[in-house]
């Protein structure tokens, strides 16, 4: 059976999505650097470079994890298709909050966030309509 459409879109959406939470996360990084700076940790000092070199560990094994998942929907695996939902619906609330409190402190990566939730949301729904969950449910049959 075919990949249904709803599924490429959502899955089209999700492409998106990573894109711009790539771009989020270089543009997070010289930020977290600024805040260590205001909150009085020397530039430069071992703590400032133990906590930048573990926002992008912690950043790359995230998006590297969130590329997976996406793979794994893609394929048809429906754990993956709801595996992303249940760390969508926790993670979310937590993105919107700290989207919230950052907004007027630097708008544009805040801003990349809003579009990503809303992107994901959308997907979100997709990938659980009627036809689409037919598409995971028969390629779980078939593998």
């Amino acid at each position: 059976m075919d990949r249904p459409k709803k599924v490429s879109t959502a899955l089209k959406l999700l492409y998106v999505a990573f894109v711009l939470s790539v771009i989020n996360v270089i543009l997070n990084i010289p930020i977290e650097e600024r805040s260590l700076l205001q909150g009085g940790i020397n530039y430069g000092s071992t703590f400032t470079g133990f906590f930048i070199g573990t926002v992008i560990f912690v950043s790359i094994c995230s998006l590297a994890f969130l590329a997976f998942l996406i793979y794994k929907i893609r394929k048809g695996r429906n754990w993956a298709r709801i595996t992303f939902l249940v760390i969508s619906a926790i993670g979310i609330p937590f993105s919107i909050f700290s989207v919230i409190a950052s907004l007027t402190i630097n708008p544009f990566p805040e801003i990349l966030s809003i579009i990503e939730i809303i992107l994901e949301i959308t997907a979100i729904v997709l990938l659980f309509q009627k036809k689409s969950s037919e598409w995971f449910n028969l390629m779980k049959k078939t593998k």
